[in-house]
């Protein structure tokens, strides 16, 4: 059975152990307008999605940080900084170097008076400004960035994973560089309740001749920084579900993340029954949450057991001997390459 075909196989049959859940999360959500905002608060998802749009971005600002509308209003920020710097501040600092200090007394009160230094802090300031400014707006025109999601096991390149984010970009050589996802696993906390402590992706590059350069494994807050370009870990999925089916030989079913609002992550497949090409295909279901373990159904969608990756333990279900042999994840990437 081809990958597509089986995607849809997933998506026809694990639709009614989303859809319970998530008319149930959806109750009073509706959106309703909240204090010092013009955006509805508190609505569904789906909401916002259909009521603020990527394409076409609602005034512009799909990306706050990139449109036009934002570079000119930090433009004549700019302009503004610098011209009054130009007319107010830079007369007033000649004006005070007459005054390096001054001491003298007011009814029964002493003051001091410093010319030169309370001139030039607004100047300081200013000039801060406008660097921060210069700064943000290099990294805006002269970056690459670009995210991907990995299966276990597979290569990608650079140089077709990010995109310029402006008109100042330059790649380099270093955007030939082959990643291999080695391994992508998750560490647990001791308290025995699978609880997530870590996600953690064994990165390798390659150089063109396919030789191992650099080799790191990266978590959420600790990336792969190579030849100017940085990979952090952001997302994490279960790309597929290694099984072995009545002694035969093991083979990959797909996964597919459910849409279930909350927290939850839940991602499931489905092995079919019998005539795949019937209109009313039946087969068991399978949920994970984690790589740690796997739920199953029967063919009328009622709990079997729990089955833990390498364990080798079977579980028959309607007639289906079912091993499961392990789970493949994928890692969500984020590239960044800052001019």
């Amino acid at each position: 059975m081809d990958s597509q075909k089986h995607l849809q196989l997933i998506g026809q049959n694990m639709q009614r152990f989303s859809v319970g859940i998530r008319d149930k999360q959806q109750e009073d959500a509706s959106p309703r307008l909240g204090q010092n905002t013009i955006i509805d608060q508190g609505g569904a998802l789906d909401f916002y999605f259909q009521k603020y749009p990527e394409d076409p971005p609602v005034f512009g600002f799909f990306t706050c940080f990139h449109p036009s509308i934002f570079l000119g209003v930090l433009a004549l920020l700019g302009a503004s900084l610098m011209a009054c710097t130009y007319t107010n501040q830079l007369p007033l600092i000649k004006t005070s170097r007459r005054f390096v200090f001054s001491v003298f007394l007011k009814g029964p009160c002493l003051y001091a008076y410093k010319g030169l230094a309370g001139r030039l802090a607004p100047v300081g300031v200013d000039i801060a400004l406008l660097l921060i400014m210069a700064g943000g707006t290099l990294n805006v025109a002269g970056s690459f960035k670009g995210s991907i999601s990995v299966s276990q096991g597979l290569n990608f390149v650079i140089d077709d994973v990010v995109g310029p984010t402006g008109f100042l970009t330059f790649p380099t050589e270093a955007f030939n560089t082959e990643i291999h996802v080695n391994r992508f696993y998750m560490d647990y906390y001791d308290s025995g309740e699978l609880q997530v402590s870590e996600f953690l992706t064994d990165l390798s590059t390659l150089d063109m001749d396919g030789k191992e350069v650099m080799r790191k494994t990266i978590s959420v807050n600790d990336p792969l920084r190579y030849d100017g370009i940085t990979i952090y870990q952001t997302d994490w999925g279960i790309s597929a579900l290694q099984i072995l089916k009545d002694n035969e030989r093991p083979y990959n079913l797909a996964m597919a993340l459910l849409q279930i609002n909350g927290d939850k992550k839940p991602f499931g497949t489905f092995l079919p029954v019998g005539d795949i090409n019937s209109l009313d295909v039946k087969g068991i279901s399978m949920l994970a949450r984690d790589l740690q373990s796997i739920v199953l159904y029967d063919m009328a969608g009622k709990f079997v057991g729990v089955r833990l990756p390498n364990s080798k333990l079977p579980i028959d279900i309607n007639g289906t001997e079912i091993v499961i042999v392990d789970t493949i994840g994928s890692s969500g990437l984020d590239l960044k390459a800052p001019p």
